[in-house]
């Protein structure tokens, strides 16, 4: 049995997932998404999305804090699903069984477009503030306000804090 996991650095999420599936067949198609504070930048970058199977079904898994993210990749992915890591083991395999697939938990907290792009030019490509709003044609209060927002949406009182990992 093989769980495809990318990034395939976190070997406990490896060994849960492992050890919920054992005894069963996994799908092919079924891809796990380690959506960890610490892959923030893979994950920004999208590149599991490119360079991952075209046909296959994402399985984002998540704790609280990426969750707006996790749910905006859920957006614009149509074969996706979400958990959060605090979800009952059980219900999980039985619903990755019978191929069901959930959209949204609760209250969407999903990051928009404009909040994602915001996002990936702030720790992805390290720009200044000034330097966003004139890329993105709205000005520098505009910025600092979708800057609040995404922290208040991660659970972060800073962005910057996520720069850390």
């Amino acid at each position: 049995m093989s769980i495809m996991l990318w990034p395939d650095r976190n070997i406990y999420l490896s060994t849960g997932i492992t050890g919920i599936f054992q005894g069963c067949e996994v799908p092919p198609d079924l891809i796990f998404i380690d959506c960890s504070v610490w892959n923030i930048r893979e994950i920004l970058t999208g590149k599991f999305l490119f360079s991952l199977a075209e046909n296959a079904t994402f399985v984002f898994i998540c704790d609280k804090r990426m969750l707006p993210l996790a749910q905006y990749y859920c957006k614009i992915v149509s074969k996706s699903s979400l958990y959060q890591k605090n979800t009952d083991p059980t219900d999980f395999l039985r619903d990755l069984r019978n191929r069901r697939f959930h959209k949204k938990q609760g209250k969407t907290v999903a990051l928009n477009r404009d909040e994602f792009i915001l996002l990936r030019l702030m720790l992805i490509n390290k720009l200044s503030i000034a330097n966003i709003a004139w890329r993105t044609g709205v000005s520098v209060n505009t910025v600092y306000t979708r800057g609040q927002v995404i922290s208040r949406k991660m659970g972060e009182k800073k962005l910057d804090r996520l720069m850390l990992y």
